[in-house]
């Protein structure tokens, strides 16, 4: 598409439409939008770091994939330019950072093609007419994360999602500040993510539908093999209707 350079009052780019291919030739472009900005900071690049002012994306698709390996389709921000892993001086290893002041897509599509969730079938989810905006994001610092999106099957839901975001560091070791959001879902299907509750709930939802609203608060921590824990006590307080739910009495001998 068209691509425009500005200088003040912050250098940024704007580009009109916007396609970016995935590393994986097999799949489909990794974003497309049909408009994209952003907006860099100059100071943080001459210490190796990436300091986005700004991204602004409307009508953005994101398609993402999950190998059966574990891997994605998303590129490795955490690797040195040239590819090799470990050559990264002492002087330039707590460089490459990416922060985030401002993130706002409107009106976007979520498509996720799992590979792994269920071991040895491919499974496909999508979100439409996605709004999310965050702030402030930074490794190791909470941020705010403002959510809304139609759940599916198509049109039969919505979930909206607000408040900081507190995520554990990936090796291992505890967040840096309290995670607290508030949730609100409207016709809520479980069944439609029937795969993520077997794999990590270990059972299969019931039909019908749920709506309500929760506010949780809680402190994340994380093990050195990146599995999410809860560092200290949290609270859940909700409000949950149920419409059409069968639930099957425990059987025991």
């Amino acid at each position: 598409g068209t691509m425009r350079l500005s200088l003040h009052p912050i250098p940024g780019t704007s580009i009109n439409p916007l396609a970016i291919t995935s590393d994986r030739k097999a799949d489909p472009p990794l974003l497309e939008s049909s408009s994209f900005s952003a907006h860099l900071r100059i100071l943080p690049l001459l210490k190796g770091e990436i300091a986005v002012a700004s991204l602004v994306a409307h009508h953005p698709t994101l398609n993402l994939h999950r190998y059966a390996d574990g891997h994605t389709n998303l590129p490795d921000l955490s690797k040195p330019a040239d590819g090799s892993a470990g050559s990264a001086s002492p002087s330039t290893k707590s460089g490459g950072q990416v922060s985030l002041s401002k993130l706002r897509i409107e009106g976007g599509t979520l498509r996720l093609v799992d590979e792994m969730v269920l071991p040895g079938k491919t499974v496909t989810t999508s979100l439409e007419n996605v709004d999310i905006a965050l702030d402030g994001y930074a490794p190791g610092r909470p941020f705010a994360l403002k959510l809304e999106t139609v759940l599916p099957p198509k049109g039969s839901g919505f979930l909206q999602m607000s408040g900081t975001l507190a995520l554990p560091p990936d090796g291992g070791g505890k967040a840096a500040g309290e995670t607290n959001l508030e949730v609100q879902l409207k016709k809520f299907q479980p069944s439609a993510f029937s795969p993520y509750f077997q794999s990590l709930l270990g059972f299969t939802p019931p039909a019908g539908s749920a709506s309500g609203a929760l506010h949780a608060r809680a402190w994340l921590g994380s093990s050195p093999h990146g599995r999410w824990e809860l560092e200290k006590d949290g609270s859940v307080a909700e409000t949950l209707e149920l419409r059409g739910v069968a639930l099957r009495a425990a059987c025991g001998a």
